[in-house]
């Protein structure tokens, strides 16, 4: 009996070492996959930020360079020999961060005036660009990303105006290479692919180089991951946000032209030497050995149990059988409250380490949200710079750029302000007017809006309506659905970009509605994006998470619905809620 409970025993401990040893690789797959999403997500905002600020600074030189006087004299005059563009591109080239920056200026009339890396003028380009001819029917300031008969590039044009006259459009274009630069200062290494439906239109590539059909945008593409990309299907990869290739993680974010459609691909590796998981496999020993230890303690106790109820059979051992189990008893107990005091420090170094988490995502969120107005304070100050280093003296446009830098500042204080109310997460149950709630969104969210040249409008049938709900809440579910609107009219490059917002009444409810006009949402995705971690290549769903909590609060804290369908010209989010929200 004795031999058989031992053998039971030594059984009992290898079958839940094996299952602890199962649960806790399982544990580890997912930590490690939790990060590396978190690190493809800060990648793909790096890239997106990148882009941005490549765009405003391009759109900066285009405004400062079209007011300059030369410009404006030497269209009026019809004397190209006023204007001497390809030594401002050697001048940008040679002393800024800009490299293999052009110049161009088109006349009213679609002809090309000048250009700076060719002496060919006077050519007819209206039946060729097809945006051009646009502008100069409808003239208006333009930045986006496109791919061109050279290269793929980002285009600024800026109209051109004597006393509100219309002379012709200003052209600044850039490359993509400096962007690959940055990423490379985050150990992160790019491969920027055009998609293959611009091959043919691709007449004179700049750098070449083309893999499995897409062409290669950036000079700098190492040869290294060329090679994984030609020895992989290159269709699969783009279709995921990350895949695991050769030791690599290798993140793709997709660039989108102005109708939708995918126009180009930034792959971006690093290298998972460089991705630190010790943290979490030291987590994965943790939890196996203090689980090890209680079931360790625990199969003692039965097994000590099963022995002493056995031998107690035994009337003249009965009394120091007892006193012996006692005493192993109170051992027992002695380690249970030693790991117990153990779990206890654990646990409070997890939560220490938990806070510092949370901590850091909170100033990488308003590191984001930091990010765009000082690139424009930046690009602002600079375009100051340029027009004093070239003599240029025009206090009106001096005198908007200070305009935007102390609006940019003003946004940084606003972001600010916005973050603190959220982090003291005071939000009580209270009544409160329609019109209060729509003053406070338009406060947080119209400035963020016009720099990103998107036209705002709110539809109201009953101003006067009064709401018993949680203020706080319900004003952040609608900004982050306003927010996700406007990243995604972004990365399109919509050029016309509109978001609406309505509200109205409706058989005891409260509809309030937020549509955009981006095209819309996959219709294979559309099903699943409130579902919790759901994770999709279109970054206005903000990877799944945020819409998932704002679906959870409309539902559990304001007792309503949140509803996603695609309208004619894109998305539309609906809050349905009742007047009043009982607790």
């Amino acid at each position: 009996m004795k031999k058989n409970l031992i053998l039971y025993f030594i059984i009992a401990i290898l079958i839940s070492a094996t299952i602890l040893i199962f649960i806790s690789s399982k544990f580890l797959e997912s930590d490690i996959n939790n990060r590396y999403s978190s690190i493809v997500n800060n990648i793909q905002l790096e890239t997106k930020t990148l882009i941005e600020q490549k765009k405003e600074a391009t759109l900066m030189v285009a405004l400062s360079l079209s007011k300059d006087y030369l410009v404006k004299k030497s269209l009026l005059e019809n004397n190209f020999s006023l204007l001497s563009l390809n030594e401002i591109s050697y001048d940008f080239n040679t002393f800024s961060n800009f490299k293999n920056v052009w110049f161009h200026i088109v006349t009213k009339d679609g002809m090309s005036f000048i250009k700076s890396w060719t002496p060919k003028k006077g050519e007819n380009i209206i039946n060729i660009r097809k945006d051009i001819k646009n502008l100069l029917k409808y003239p208006k300031t333009l930045s986006v990303i496109s791919v061109g008969k050279y290269d793929m590039t980002i285009k600024a044009i800026v109209p051109i105006y004597n006393n509100k006259k219309f002379l012709g459009l200003f052209e600044v274009i850039t490359k993509v290479n400096s962007i690959a630069k940055a990423l490379k200062k985050d150990n992160i290494d790019s491969i920027i692919l055009a998609d293959k439906k611009y091959t043919k239109q691709l007449k004179f590539p700049f750098t070449k180089k083309f893999i499995n059909g897409y062409y290669v945008a950036n000079i700098n593409a190492k040869d290294k991951l060329l090679k994984i990309l030609k020895d992989n299907d290159i269709e699969k990869i783009i279709q995921k946000d990350y895949n695991i290739i050769d030791n690599y993680l290798v993140v793709t974010y997709n660039k989108y032209n102005t109708n939708g459609k995918k126009m180009g691909y930034f792959l971006l590796f690093k290298s998972l030497n460089n991705i630190d998981i010790s943290d979490i496999k030291q987590k994965q020993i943790n939890f196996v050995l203090t689980w090890l230890s209680i079931a360790g303690v625990l199969f003692t106790i039965l097994f000590l149990f099963l022995y002493y109820s056995y031998n107690s059979l035994l009337q003249k051992q009965v009394n120091k059988k007892t006193k012996e189990l006692n005493n192993i008893n109170n051992t027992l107990m002695q380690r249970i409250d030693e790991e117990t005091k153990k779990n206890i420090e654990y646990e409070k170094k997890y939560f220490q380490q938990k806070q510092i988490i949370d901590m850091n995502a909170l100033l990488k969120n308003i590191g984001h949200h930091w990010r765009q107005p000082l690139s424009v304070i930046s690009t602002s100050a600079s375009g100051v710079k340029l027009n004093l280093e070239y003599g240029i003296d025009d206090k009106e446009d001096i005198s908007l750029k200070m305009d935007i830098i102390v609006d940019s500042a003003e946004i940084l204080s606003d972001t600010i302000n916005y973050f603190t109310s959220s982090i003291e997460d005071k939000d009580d149950l209270k009544t409160f007017k329609l019109t209060i709630l729509i003053t406070k969104i338009k406060t947080i969210i119209d400035r963020l809006l016009k720099e990103n040249n998107i036209d705002f409008n709110i539809k109201i049938e009953n101003k006067d309506l009064e709401l018993t709900t949680f203020e706080t809440k319900l004003i952040n579910i609608i900004l982050s659905l306003i927010t996700n609107a406007k990243d995604i009219l972004n990365q399109r490059d919509i050029i016309n970009k509109t978001i609406c917002l309505s509200i109205y009444e409706k058989n005891d409810f409260l509809y309030i509605e937020i549509i955009d006009n981006a095209g819309g949402i996959d219709l294979d995705i559309i099903d699943k994006i409130f579902e919790p971690y759901f994770t999709t290549q279109h970054q206005s769903l903000n990877k799944g998470l945020s819409l998932y909590l704002n679906y959870s609060t409309v539902k559990e804290s304001l007792k309503g619905d949140l509803l996603a369908v695609n309208s004619s010209d894109g998305a539309k989010f609906t809050i349905k809620i009742p007047y009043i929200s009982i607790i």
